[in-house]
């Protein structure tokens, strides 16, 4: 395994590299791998000092414009979890992403409703915030494009 990531041969062609082909050696980080074959040679590596995986259940609230990938997320800001209901089985993280505000308004337009639903399916789309994601309640972060990063707001 190659530090931060893991290195080996492609077995499938891909659809859009033209770059790279099937047999080539690739090096790629933890967070690209979708999934790894080994071989019977060459034994499951031995993950031990890595982070730990997390899986992310718990439930936001978002943008429609968000989870259909007509906007990035633009203002994110986390509030006391207050949507879990008795018997759900993942809590309400408190999260609450929005889209860009002309977005926003043509979800509105065209009667596209918010969603709560698991951060996982978010960071699906888009993980720009996940560095943000164990931050406090009562912290909020607006997208400055020009610094290309997300600035806490007061």
């Amino acid at each position: 395994m190659a530090e931060g990531g893991v290195s080996g041969t492609l077995v499938n062609t891909p659809y859009d590299m033209p770059l790279i082909k099937q047999g080539d050696p690739v090096t790629a980080p933890l967070t690209h791998i979708i999934t790894v074959k080994f071989s019977e040679d060459l034994p499951f590596p031995d993950l031990t000092g890595l982070p730990p995986q997390h899986e992310y259940w718990d439930r936001c609230f978002v943008d429609d414009c968000v989870l259909q990938d007509r906007s990035q997320v633009d203002y994110i800001y986390r509030e006391e979890p207050v949507m879990t209901r008795e018997g759900d089985k993942d809590p309400d993280s408190g999260w609450r992403l929005r889209g860009t505000e002309q977005a926003v308004a043509e979800d509105k337009a065209q009667g596209n409703e918010p969603h709560y639903i698991a951060l996982g399916k978010v960071l699906n789309i888009d993980d720009s915030w996940l560095h943000l994601i164990d931050r406090e309640t009562g912290t909020a972060f607006q997208w400055d494009a020009q610094a290309q990063a997300f600035i806490e707001l007061d």
